[in-house]
């Protein structure tokens, strides 16, 4: 894994809410932070403020009042749709996944609906620790259905990378653990805990700002990874 082949403390990115942990893989957003495009061995941090003191432009939110959860499809039961198993998600940050062709109308019930750019978030323990999370894309039709132990989160103010990143936090699969119930081994976060969850949401131009920056630390780390 890459966290057992380079330790580096953090990445720094300017005007944005957005702190990257190389050591641990996890970002950690937090805002005024300076970014630095140095030599990986050269890279230092400076965590000036987190949530209290955001910029201006940007407000605190929560994920019930940022993101439909759950959405409903209605489509023709002869439509051609993604089924996703839960195995088919890949875990940690690669945002892959796996569909199999199905009629519409043999899994409309009884599973989790979701349609192009939504986000989806594993809510099953040990699933929601591992980062099974993803965006669904290239489905046939542009819909699909997959396992009950997702959340599926789909909004007209948040770019569907900047939600992921934020999914796939320390802070947000914390929080979440720190709430699961149910036995062991059928450990789930309710819904009611996701809601409340804060969430930092910048202009959609920052938004972008922050992809840029996470996508261009991830290339940098597939060049190390494919020269060791």
């Amino acid at each position: 894994m890459i966290e057992e082949i380079l330790y580096r403390p953090y990445i720094r990115c300017n005007g944005i809410l957005c702190q990257i942990c190389l050591g641990k893989i996890a970002f950690e957003f937090r805002c005024h932070i300076t970014l630095i495009y140095n030599e990986y061995d050269n890279n230092i941090v400076e965590c000036i403020v987190h949530y209290e003191n955001l910029p201006d432009s940007w407000c605190l939110t929560d994920i019930k009042s940022t993101f439909t959860i759950n959405p409903k499809n209605k489509v023709a039961d002869n439509t051609i749709a993604g089924f996703v198993p839960m195995t088919n998600i890949l875990d940690g940050y690669s945002n892959e996944f796996r569909f199999e062709s199905r009629l519409w109308g043999d899994i409309k019930k009884g599973f989790t609906h979701f349609a192009e750019g939504d986000i989806v978030v594993a809510k099953i323990s040990p699933c929601l620790e591992n980062r099974k999370s993803a965006i669904i894309t290239s489905l046939p039709n542009g819909i699909g259905a997959g396992t009950t132990e997702l959340f599926v989160f789909r909004s007209q103010c948040v770019l569907p990378e900047y939600g992921l990143y934020f999914f796939k936090s320390n802070s947000f699969i914390n929080h979440c653990i720190g709430t699961l119930n149910g036995v062991v081994g059928q450990q789930r976060v309710s819904k009611s805990i996701i809601e409340s969850i804060k969430f930092p949401l910048p202009p959609i131009s920052e938004q972008k700002q922050i992809i840029e920056a996470v996508n261009k630390v991830f290339a940098k780390l597939d060049i190390i990874m494919e020269s060791l």
